[in-house]
């Protein structure tokens, strides 16, 4: 079964372009590995510090496998995240039709899990954790 990952991303003020640039890096890395279905990121028309990507792998290997790349702990670890005030990060599941299939017939999206690697405004960085996540984009 597929797993949808979305996360919110808050940029440092002043630092918006920058992380813009380098989630174009991100999504054209993510796409390229195994597993990945999609991966988006996307940007406030109402706060061009807010960031949210999209990001589909085929099942939790792959996920966890983006999440453990080389160019993820470059650029998402080392690069990008100093960059950002906020960082959550959802899981969900796809909902199942009668039949079978993973489209949501009511509109619903799935279910969540975990949040992770949230900052706080006041520290204007973001407070990384090394504690497992279930994934991120």
């Amino acid at each position: 079964m597929s797993i949808v990952a979305i996360a919110d991303w808050l940029a440092v003020r002043g630092q918006e372009q920058r992380v813009a640039g380098l989630l174009a890096a991100l999504t054209e890395s993510a796409l390229a590995e195994p597993g990945v279905i999609a991966f988006r990121a996307l940007r406030s028309l109402r706060d061009p510090a807010a960031f949210v990507l999209l990001a589909e792998y085929a099942d939790e290997d792959a996920a966890r496998a983006h999440r453990d790349s080389d160019r993820y702990r470059e650029l998402v670890q080392g690069t990008i995240a100093p960059l950002l005030i906020d960082r959550q990060v959802e899981l969900h599941a796809p909902v199942l039709t009668a039949a079978g299939n993973g489209t949501a017939a009511s509109g619903a999206t799935g279910t969540g899990s975990a949040r992770t690697e949230q900052g706080t405004a006041e520290q204007g960085t973001a407070d990384r954790t090394d504690t497992p996540r279930s994934t991120a984009p």
